[in-house]
């Protein structure tokens, strides 16, 4: 994206700068790209910060030795599980507050039906885009938020047996009724085949986004740059 480059090139020591209406102020098109830039690169850091959840899953030594106390396949998966589900949900908001300021909109709360009231009669592909990024990954964020709300996550066939088995195993008991491996290596594909299948489709709209607001930027910053 073109305000990548122009902010990467660009150092704000180089300048005299008081605070950040000095800056607007003095360099408004300069201000706008660091403004959107900033919300580009939490955008795509957030897509980089899932790659972590692959790692976690392929981690082959359970339990993972701790100074404090052993980490179990049960408690593993959970976290991974977890991280996966904030991380994965947190990606639509960011588009929002994304647009929100590319378009420079002001809203405060720049959730999708504030957005939608402002854009959509000048904006509807971009409406329609928005809501395609919101179906992305529904099922995702619908755990996220059962997950957050109240506190139920759901890992394996039978979570309860599993996460006793894993607690006994750790404790150096392990049970002969459960097999622990096969029961935590079967939940690590379920939730990587998932987590690749929809992150996959959300990263596909949310390069559409991008660039179907990549004149819109281009205009702005050239406006601003003029003025």
């Amino acid at each position: 994206m073109a305000v990548y480059y122009l902010v990467t090139r660009f150092a704000l020591e180089d300048h005299t700068i008081e605070d950040w209406h000095d800056f607007e102020r003095k360099m408004p098109h300069m201000a706008y790209a660091w403004t959107v830039a900033t919300r580009f690169k939490a955008m795509e850091q957030l897509f980089v910060d899932l790659r972590v959840v692959p790692q976690m899953l392929g981690v082959k030594e359970l339990p993972l030795n701790s100074e404090v106390r052993e980490i179990n396949k049960y408690e593993w998966l959970k976290s991974a599980t977890d991280l996966a589900l904030y991380r994965f949900s947190s990606i639509r908001d960011a588009s929002l507050h994304f647009v929100n300021d590319l378009l420079e909109l002001g809203i405060d709360d720049p959730k999708f039906k504030n957005l939608k009231k402002v854009i959509e009669p000048t904006h509807p592909k971009l409406v329609t885009l928005l809501q395609e990024i919101g179906e992305c990954g529904r099922s995702v964020r619908d755990d996220r938020n059962l997950r957050a709300h109240e506190g139920a996550i759901r890992l394996t066939e039978d979570d309860e047996l599993f996460k006793f088995a894993s607690v006994a195993e750790a404790s150096g008991r392990p049970s002969v009724d459960v097999d622990t491996d096969t029961t935590y290596q079967e939940a690590c594909e379920k939730l990587y085949s998932r987590i690749v299948s929809e992150t996959d489709a959300l990263l596909t709209k949310v390069k559409e986004l991008v660039d179907s607001l990549l004149q819109e930027f281009d205009g702005r910053y050239a406006a601003k740059k003029r003025d």
